[in-house]
């Protein structure tokens, strides 16, 4: 049984293949959610195999994490891109609500919130509002169920600030690192904490850090059995080997964790959690705050959380738009990865400009006009001041 085909690479196709070829093999996928682009997969694996007319074909239109309101905004934003002329090659299929225990949140929820948010700063204002307006029992329900009850998505240059915000306001605020690949970097030297010439330990931390052309290289010089250690550049070499003496310690400095950030800049945070975690970190969760977790549109992929954020929904950020104008696919189903994560109620937050009136302005995304405004409440332009009067009428008009 394979799950996620869409995004498959064509290696991994191949393995399917051979595997087939011994037994029948039940394949699962949806070729609206193929995200990844970094390592090789393709929807049209999946697309190719449907169409075939090799294979049993059986359809799961039914969906049901959502309210009723998300996944009817979700079917009326793919008919429109279909129309416009994106997703060309999709798999056409019914998309439809399955109506069972979502009687509370088809009441309470209605309506996506949408908004145009004046800066970063008054963005960030709008999701604490929004969060500080949950109901408690959403929030034991999150902590019961063990999902985030709030999941903020977005590109780095705004959940960074957001993190800053909401660390000042909550306790429970974590971060999702991904970036299309199913390993870190600290995977790479936990295998060499130990093994410190490991092929594997250099060859993850190597596929993570070298540009994909000298990767290639040194992949082919390698096929004569030479270790992949001596095959690496020195400065490469001698980094990553200053990081692993750290990691070797039985207590991280002042002096080393320094050296880590310099090192490692983004990585360092979750290397040093990796293995230098402290007793406090593991302490349990204060249930009466709600749980939240900050992800790129890449990471909020497999998640779920009862109220889901999209942020910096500005064009040529979220959708990244061609010198052609043209919109790539892989766009267009991040955001509907990223709208279908909600249990709950949806926020779709654009920004005219990141931090006042001089700097570079933006344009809300196409994808907020695609979807009618039937299922949404729109806030409109918001400035700061406003911002808690027009959450509050939001949530009442709810």
């Amino acid at each position: 049984m394979i799950d996620e085909f869409q995004d498959f690479n064509p290696l991994e196709v191949a393995f399917i293949d051979e595997l087939q070829k011994k037994g029948p093999v039940l394949i699962v996928g949806d070729d609206d959610q193929a995200v990844y682009s970094r390592r090789n997969s393709s929807p049209e694996y999946i697309r190719a195999m449907f169409e075939s007319g090799e294979y049993e074909t059986f359809e799961l239109p039914y969906c049901s994490r959502c309210p009723r309101v998300v996944v009817d905004a979700v079917s009326s934003f793919i008919d429109a891109v279909v129309a416009a002329g994106g997703l060309a090659h999709r798999i056409d299929r019914p998309f439809v609500p399955f109506l069972d225990d979502k009687e509370y949140e088809n009441r309470t929820y209605p309506k996506i919130i949408s908004a145009n948010a004046s800066t970063i700063a008054c963005m960030a204002k709008l999701v604490v509002l929004g969060i500080d307006r949950i109901p408690e029992d959403d929030i034991a329900e999150a902590h019961r169920e063990g999902y985030p009850c709030v999941l903020i998505v977005g590109q780095r240059q705004y959940l960074n600030p957001l993190k800053k915000r909401l660390t000042n306001e909550y306790d429970n605020v974590a971060f999702k690192q991904a970036s299309g690949r199913e390993y870190a970097i600290a995977d790479g030297y936990a295998i060499l904490r130990s093994d410190g010439d490991s092929n594997l330990g250099w060859r993850l931390i190597a596929g993570i850090e070298l540009p994909a052309g000298e990767m290639a290289e040194v992949i082919e010089r390698s096929m004569d059995g030479s270790p992949f250690v001596t095959l690496l550049p020195r400065y490469f070499i001698e980094k990553h080997t200053s990081v692993l003496e750290i990691l070797r310690k039985d207590g991280l400095s002042d002096a080393d964790q320094e050296t880590l950030f310099e090192t490692l800049a983004d990585e360092a945070e979750v290397v040093i959690r990796r293995f230098f975690a402290e007793e406090e970190d593991e302490d349990e969760p204060d249930e009466s705050q709600p749980s939240i977790l900050l992800s790129s549109f890449e990471g909020c992929k497999g998640l779920s959380a009862g109220h889901v954020f999209i942020v910096g929904l500005n064009n040529d950020v979220m959708p990244q738009i061609a010198s052609s104008s043209e919109v790539s696919d892989i766009e267009i189903s991040k955001f509907v990865v990223a709208m279908t994560r909600a249990r709950k109620l949806l926020y779709l937050l654009s920004n005219r400009s990141d931090y006042g009136p001089r700097s570079s302005k933006y344009d809300p995304s196409m994808f907020i006009d695609m979807i009618p405004g039937e299922f949404r409440s729109h806030l409109g332009y918001v400035k700061s001041e406003d911002a808690e009067a027009l959450i509050d009428a939001a949530w009442t008009s709810a």
